[in-house]
């Protein structure tokens, strides 16, 4: 053979295999159990290379994605793990079967070591919200997400909002962690806080909810438990790849008009994702039966200067309830080999002056109290910086550095009605975070986590009044004072020890410092002192054990406690909280204690039938809570100009909460039922007086049943929430005073009455890569509102939704 013909041999082999490789590594595989049944949402992975992939809904997945001579990992909930070369595919034709597993109850998650691992070996109860039903869901925010998980309950003062409550404690008492950087700030208050909002559903892979305290890992404010929100995460590859993905929704009862996009770049060593989302909402409609006392008969607004109240022709919209909502994600990683990986990550959110609905429904002597009352842009932005590095040295196996900034700003834009002058007053945090975790396996028994974190708060306060006719501007007391700071560190190890086959234990510890420093603010108020300074430290600790007595049955049990440091809003604020009452600074503040006590069993049947119950009792020691109190010996002041009845927050009380919470799920493929139920109750105890009340954030019984019929590219859901009544009786009293939230009994004292609703979900699959959800949510068209909620919930509402990739 010559040497031309020997080029051109060469040249046509070459574009022959050029051809046949790619359609061998193109092809498309598809997996299924073993009743033949399509998988969906099966993840893929290839640890190496840290690529992973989901099968679309009816179990399709492309192999042009990962690198050739690698194994890949099958793993889905239910189903043994399957590890499979890409040659063992292709003998099988491309068709994967998964095998029922006994290990029913095992499940990926890091919200109980801050690393991750199966939920089976936690002593604590753990949800997890999947990216699945999130799809499938579809929630509108982050608040409503967390219902998801059937034991998270939420509360909403306006739409743009959304208050968890969580085993009777909410707000400054439960802990938000994104991506393991810690959300709650210096200024997260007892009343309800709706920063959750910030956070982007659409862009969230996974939910997990730990119930009970998680101080001994997470630190301060993790009494009631953590919401641990897990975003988007770059994936690798071992040639270069562009996805995407776009989605829009749109909900009837408030004009919900969403739009979404996300894309992903990828390369061998080089990945980054960007999402990006868009809401508007228009005014709310609630629905028509129910409690008249729920319908916004007028409103009020300004014509030329006056203040002027106007007859709502439709009670059933919400007037003063739109708002927007802007939310863009953008991470960077670098993976130099298959031991280090660095992630650089920003976070971004706005959201639009959102009207407070209930302080504008507030009437005093008949008249509306107020003619403006507006939260100003919510803005929330995390830039965070983590490195990973994996490698068996002689301190850790694994190891995570995280350091993040994050910048909070909000403000609170009030003026009553008649008056002139809008009050306003906007706050800035600047928190910035240092933790490093690492972990250990000392032996095949024995893992060791420990780590520390570091974080800082500087807050900045600031209040102006306003002439609305002249724009003139006025300096007011702010609400907190400005230049303070707080800090904190911690130190804390935990050890897990596999005692036997069927036994596991875990052991942890953690020390905490803070400090608060502030100047107080007398210009406006006659404070008694002109700065506040604490310092103090907390040790806690959890004591752990899981019980398997069969491959698919958990028992646990787990004793812990839990603390919240007083912070900048406890110890500095100044704000009326209702009518005729101020809350005014308090320096000698104490942490309050959690010492809470788990047990609970999770079992299944036959990889059909799964149970899980648990039970609980906490008990708050030095709570913190609103009492009366005296200024310079005064029991009353001036503020902006009302005399107001003089509180401050003190360590002046303990609590009791104890409930149950249980779920089932039966799965009769292609048919599943499920069900969930949760039970509460608590009682406040003054100290002093020794004088009991019902806890505030104690919501009534609730639960849900669903109905889901779920085959190939079609699934849909029948289902109904539940909500039991709270008599005025079991009301606290700080919401009795809340009666314009109410709806009122045949004695005429406010209650929340029982409700319960029908909904409608579905979701099918119209051709690759383009997915449609659609629903009815409230069919019955209830009129109601979720305890200690100033707004309505939505009236009967349409919902569709469309999602194509590219």
């Amino acid at each position: 053979m010559n040497k031309g013909k020997a080029i051109s041999y060469y040249f046509i082999c070459l574009w022959v295999l050029s051809g046949i490789l790619p359609c061998a590594h193109g092809q498309n595989m598809t997996v299924q159990n073993k009743k033949g049944d399509l998988l969906p949402y099966v993840q893929v992975l290839q640890k190496k290379h840290q690529i992973s992939f989901l099968t679309d809904t009816l179990g399709h997945l492309s192999l042009n994605q990962f690198a050739l001579h690698e194994p890949l990992e099958f793993r889905l909930m239910g189903y043994e793990r399957v590890i499979l070369t890409l040659a063992e595919i292709e003998k099988l034709d491309y068709l994967v079967t998964l095998s029922s597993s006994e290990q029913f109850l095992q499940e990926l998650v890091v919200s109980g070591s801050r690393w991750e691992q199966n939920s089976i070996e936690i002593p604590a109860k753990i949800a997890t919200i999947s990216s699945a039903e999130i799809n499938f869901r579809n929630p509108q925010t982050s608040a409503d997400l967390l219902e998801i998980s059937d034991h998270v309950y939420v509360q909403k003062s306006q739409m743009g909002g959304g208050s968890p409550m969580i085993r009777g404690f909410a707000s400054n008492r439960l802990l938000i962690v994104v991506d393991g950087i810690r959300m709650n700030n210096a200024i997260f208050r007892s009343g309800n806080v709706q920063n959750v909002i910030s956070i982007d559903p659409q862009a969230i892979e996974q939910t997990e909810i730990l119930f009970g305290p998680g101080s001994v890992l997470y630190g301060s404010d993790a009494i009631g438990g953590v919401m641990d929100f897990h975003t988007y995460s770059p994936k690798f590859s071992p040639h270069f790849m562009i996805d995407g993905l776009t989605s829009t929704r749109y909900s009837s009862a408030n004009s919900e008009r969403t739009i979404h996009a996300d894309i992903q770049l990828a390369a061998k060593k080089w990945s980054s994702i960007t999402s990006v989302s868009s809401s508007q909402f228009g005014n709310l409609m609630a629905g028509i039966h129910g409690p008249k006392e729920f319908l916004r008969d007028s409103f009020q607004t300004n014509i030329n200067g006056v203040d002027t109240v106007l007859i709502n022709s439709n009670p059933r919209e919400q007037i003063e309830t739109a708002y927007a909502q802007v939310n863009i994600l953008q991470k960077l990683a670098f993976q130099p080999n298959a031991d280090h990986m660095i992630q650089y990550a920003f976070h971004y959110s706005k959201i639009s002056d959102v009207p407070r609905y209930d302080r504008l429904t507030e009437k005093r002597n008949g008249r509306f109290r107020n003619a403006e009352w507006y939260y100003g842009p919510q803005i929330w932005q995390m830039h965070q910086l983590k490195w990973e590095h994996q490698g068996a040295g002689s301190l850790y196996d694994h190891l995570k550095v995280n350091l993040a900034y994050q910048f909070f700003e909000e403000s609170r834009n009030d003026r009553s009605f008649g008056a002139i002058r809008l009050k306003k007053r906007k706050e800035m945090v600047h928190a910035y975070l240092g933790n490093i975790d690492f972990d250990k396996k000392l032996s095949e028994q024995v893992d060791l986590f420990y780590g520390g974190e570091y974080w800082l708060n500087q807050v900045r306060s600031s209040g102006i009044s306003v002439n609305i006719l002249n724009k003139e501007e006025t300096a007011i007391q702010p609400r907190y004072p400005d230049q303070s700071e707080m800090h904190s560190y911690g130190l804390y190890s935990l050890l897990k020890w596999k005692l036997s086959s069927k036994w596991i234990s875990n052991f942890a510890v953690r020390f905490s410092h803070y400090s608060i420093n502030a100047s107080l603010n007398s210009t406006f108020l006659n404070l008694p002192l002109t700065r506040a300074n604490l310092s103090n430290g907390a040790i806690n600790g959890s004591m752990g054990w899981v019980y398997l007595p069969l491959p698919t049955l958990k028992i646990y049990s787990n004793l812990s406690t839990g603390f919240r440091a007083p912070n900048i809003d406890d110890i500095g604020k100044v704000f009326d909280s209702e009518p005729g009452i101020v809350i005014v600074p308090n320096t000698e503040l104490r942490p309050e204690y959690a010492y809470n006590f788990d047990i609970g069993t999770s079992f299944n049947m036959g990889n059909q039938l799964k149970m899980d119950f648990s039970f609980f009792y906490s008990y708050l020691d030095h709570a913190l809570a609103r009492r009366d109190f005296q200024l310079d010996g005064e029991d009353s002041v001036f503020y902006d100009g009302q005399l107001s009845k003089v509180e401050a927050i003190q360590n002046i009380a303990y609590a009791e909460v104890y409930g149950m919470q249980a779920s089932a799920v039966w799965d009769l493929k292609p048919f599943k039922i499920s069900a969930a139920y949760n039970w509460q109750n608590g009682l406040e105890t003054d100290e002093v007086t020794d004088f009991q009340v019902p806890l505030r954030h104690i919501p009534p019984i609730y639960g849900n049943f669903h109905f889901i019929y779920a085959i190939h590219e079609l699934k849909l859901d029948l289902y109904t929430n539940f909500n039991g009544k709270i008599s005025y009786a079991n009301l606290a009293p700080s919401e009795r005073n809340k009666a314009y939230i109410y709806a009122i009994d045949s004695d005429g004292n406010p209650y929340a009455p029982a409700w319960h609703t029908l909904n409608f979900k579905g979701q099918i699959k119209i051709a690759d890569d383009f997915n449609m959800q659609f629903g009815i949510e409230n069919i019955t068209n209830r009129l109601y509102r979720t305890y200690s909620s100033g707004i309505s919930a939505a009236g009967r509402n349409y919902i569709i939704g469309l999602t194509w990739g590219f």
